[in-house]
């Protein structure tokens, strides 16, 4: 998780989102970047398994000292992104870490992507699950970079000053 400390830190970040929480530990790198400046904030998105008895478990990594400069919504990624949205707005940084289903990652990469400020970085994780993340660079027209973390890869977009990806051709 020392990426994500680090790459908080080299954005100054204090408006950050987050997608999947499990027992925390991106939280934690996050926040030990995040609570280091005033008014340094995330908003983790994480609709546990019920089932299997997960809900306890969430964000247990997360000391108390650091639960100031958080918030925790126990919300599928359909309801609780737009939430997180709602109250943090723009984004320095976000962390896309839950629905692995390529649909459910198109869903959440677009409303975080529109709410990344110029600049910001956008992040998910398990790239190699299915194509998501790189028929979204097309869609975005971003160059992307990736890193290989234990077996997995995680993969990055800063977004440009000037994001022509979403300006509606209709008003010339």
């Amino acid at each position: 998780m020392s990426f994500l400390y680090s790459m908080a830190e080299s954005l100054n970040a204090k408006q950050v989102v987050e997608t999947g929480v499990a027992l925390g530990d991106s939280s934690l790198a996050i926040l030990a970047s995040v609570s280091k400046r005033s008014g340094g904030r995330l908003i983790s998105v994480d609709r546990p398994y019920l089932r299997f008895g997960s809900e306890k478990h969430v964000g247990a990594a997360v000391p108390p000292y650091l639960r100031n400069c958080w918030e925790l919504i126990r919300e599928a990624d359909r309801s609780g992104i737009g939430k997180a949205l709602g109250r943090l707005y723009p984004l320095d940084m976000c962390h896309y870490d839950s629905d692995k289903s390529y649909s459910g990652r198109m869903f959440g990469y677009s409303r975080l992507w529109q709410a990344l400020r110029p600049g910001g970085v956008f992040i998910s994780d398990d790239i190699q699950d299915n194509l998501a993340f790189f028929h979204f660079s097309e869609t975005v027209q971003h160059k992307y970079f990736v890193v290989k973390s234990r077996n997995k890869y995680i993969g990055f977009m800063v977004k440009r000053a000037i994001d022509r990806s979403y300006i509606d051709d209709t008003w010339g």
